[in-house]
């Protein structure tokens, strides 16, 4: 089923992508809220 792994390749691929687009948000917001406090 080449068409299968095609899928699973692309689905980890935006996978990754969500994941390190979620840990840029979550670095950010952790660096803002650092900035207020300090």
């Amino acid at each position: 089923m080449p068409m299968l792994k095609a899928v699973v390749r692309t689905a980890t691929g935006s996978i990754k992508i969500i994941m390190a687009l979620m840990g840029g948000l979550v670095m950010i917001t952790v660096l803002k809220r650092h900035l207020l406090f300090c």
